[in-house]
């Protein structure tokens, strides 16, 4: 019995391992940048962001996040490229 709690706990942990990761970018345009960052830190986003909207010489500021399914598990971060 508790083999199988060990089992299905470590199974669990490494689901949510498998989930989270780098953000990646959705869509881009000089006045915006979508990223879709399943379980990834706000650093991690801001980052991207950043990067991304530095093509453009902008900064990135954060608007937005919404789900992209009924779960929650895919998330879209919106965020300004600015001057």
């Amino acid at each position: 019995m508790q083999k199988s709690v060990v089992l299905a706990m470590l199974s669990a942990a490494l689901l949510l391992a498998a989930c989270s990761g780098e953000p990646v970018v959705a869509d881009i345009s000089q006045d915006k940048v979508i990223l879709q960052g399943n379980g990834a830190k706000p650093e991690q986003l801001m980052a991207k962001a950043n990067e991304s909207c530095s093509m453009y010489h902008r900064h990135a500021q954060a608007l937005s996040q919404r789900c992209g399914d009924e779960y929650c598990i895919q998330k879209y971060y919106l965020f300004a490229c600015r001057d």
